[in-house]
């Protein structure tokens, strides 16, 4: 099979010091894309397309040794809201994956990057079908470390609890646990609320309001039907009708949290581990309250302790 030159590279020095070869980290990135394309998967449902890139270092060839105890650990990376998989966060674990032997899944879900749908159609029903798929691309023989920022802490959560077969530890990172019910509280007006309470039955953009945040360049609609999904995945209130109620968390969790997070408050979090352990005793849960970090934690020093966090699970 016939490989270029700049993968040839890529697989000789690998990406721990790239800057002093090529003069910028985008040359890593570049050979890292060449080496791990984008891949689509489809599933039993033709209508649903999604964009993902799955790496396993092992088989790229070349000259490159890997540790055979890690080739059953797979890293999987969900995204936060209205986020792709070439975010800043997701490049520096394909990096590091790739340096540490291990697999590395990363994917975008309906309504975002290069997947298929539209962002106003989704509910959180969608996205978290959209992590399982790519948890049953990755196998049932893997052991996959969920790393969720934002949003897709939450749904790493409840993947957690829906697959505890498959996952081996959760990460989050800025953690948007309840963001839909936290969503509707602070930024709905009591207006609006009493007219979902009592909806027109027209279409969804009729049915959504624009939300705006400090991360994202224009507003976003929130629907009703997105509001309503997420109350059936809510962890810190008790809904015992929801869809994981009666679902245990066996895994061990760490929570990474800016304390100057100005869209997930620090208190936040800490409110949603006190909720796990009260529903789940026993569990492994931990917070690593960040000074100075802000809800991305995509800096140099936050990186930094996302890898050392991620490592104590490798």
């Amino acid at each position: 099979m016939k490989i270029s030159l700049l993968l040839l590279a890529f697989l000789r020095y690998g990406c721990t010091d790239v800057s002093s070869r090529q003069g910028s980290k985008s040359y890593c990135k570049t050979m890292l894309r060449e080496s791990n394309p984008v891949s689509f998967w489809t599933g039993i449902d033709c209508n649903k397309k999604l964009a993902f890139r799955h790496m396993k270092p092992h088989q790229l060839g070349g000259n490159k040794s890997y540790d055979v105890g890690r080739s059953n650990t797979t890293v999987m990376f969900v995204n936060g809201l209205l986020s792709s998989m070439d975010g800043t966060k997701c490049n520096a674990l394909q990096r590091y994956c790739y340096n540490n032997d291990v697999s590395f899944l990363c994917f975008d879900y309906r309504g975002h990057g290069q997947s298929s749908g539209h962002f106003i159609d989704c509910t959180m029903h969608d996205w978290i079908a959209d992590a399982s798929d790519m948890l049953d691309y990755v196998g049932q023989d893997s052991n996959v470390i969920l790393i969720g920022s934002s949003l897709g802490a939450w749904i790493s959560l409840v993947l957690a609890m829906q697959r505890p077969d498959v996952i081996t530890a959760v990460i989050g990172i800025g953690s948007a646990i309840d963001f839909t019910s936290d969503t509707y509280n602070a930024q709905l007006t009591d207006q609006q609320r009493k007219m979902w309470e009592n909806p027109v039955q027209t279409s969804s953009t009729s049915n959504a309001f624009e939300i705006s945040s400090p991360y994202l360049d224009n507003a976003y609609p929130f629907t009703r039907e997105l509001y309503q999904s997420g109350n059936d995945y809510l962890i810190c209130q008790d809904n015992q009708l929801s869809k994981i109620a009666h679902r245990e968390l066996r895994c061990p969790v760490r929570f990474l949290h800016g304390d100057e997070d100005d869209v997930i408050p620090y208190t936040k979090i800490y409110d949603a581990a006190d909720a796990l352990q009260s529903k789940h005793s026993g569990t492994d849960i931990a917070i690593k309250l960040i000074k100075g970090g802000d809800h991305r934690l995509s800096n140099a020093d936050d990186i930094s302790s996302l890898l050392d966090t991620l490592n104590e699970f490798l």
